[in-house]
């Protein structure tokens, strides 16, 4: 039917001629009332976000009424601040707010970025899961990486895992890290940086 002929049609049935879709050849229209087109667009878009939220409640316990925290973690962050910043996390995370952990790069490797993910992500994951996993390649090659990290219950949380390999390096290089930082505290490595006859 050319365009001419369908304006005739709409025009006899006192109906609006609506384009549906502009990409097919021929563009496909729709001979209907338009606000009732646009209507059913309304209900289908709300079917989707009632769907989006009950799948949501399937699989994350929150409380939608609070807002969003954010927290920001140093790739090379000293292991007493990624403590006290992990138990602040925990804090907001068991009063059901969903929240964003922002993974910094600063000065330190892609690799270092990726597993600091895995690091907050496994210290989390008895009460939260992530949301928007797995992340692009791209993404480790900004300033930044955000993970939407969500509350759960254990059931909720249980049904996710955490891949060894990548748990398995993190732990490697945290326990690097660690015994450098106590190499570092150690008192008789202070007084040989201090004293260089200490060393011999």
């Amino acid at each position: 039917m050319d365009l001419e002929e369908a304006k005739a049609q709409a025009k006899a049935a006192s109906l609006d001629l609506v384009l549906v879709n502009a990409n097919k050849q021929p563009p496909v229209c729709r001979i209907a009332r338009k606000s009732d087109l646009e209507a059913q667009i309304v209900d289908k878009l709300k079917q989707k976000e009632v769907l989006k939220e009950k799948q949501q409640t399937d699989l994350y316990s929150f409380d939608p009424s609070l807002k969003i925290k954010y927290m920001r973690y140093n790739c090379r962050i000293a292991l007493p601040d990624f403590q006290r910043y992990i138990l602040h996390h925990r804090e907001l995370l068991l009063k059901k707010h969903r929240t964003e952990a922002v993974i910094m790069k600063g000065k330190a490797e892609e690799e270092e970025m990726r597993q600091m993910v895995v690091r907050v992500i496994a210290e989390l994951k008895d009460i939260a899961k992530p949301v928007n996993l797995p992340l692009p390649a791209q993404a480790f090659e900004q300033p930044s990486v955000n993970v939407l990290i969500w509350p759960c219950t254990p059931e909720q949380a249980a049904t996710f895992k955490i891949p060894k390999i990548a748990f398995a390096a993190s732990d490697e290089m945290w326990n690097q890290q660690r015994a450098k930082e106590e190499a570092q505290r150690d008192p008789r490595n202070r007084r040989a940086r201090q004293d260089p006859k200490m060393k011999d």
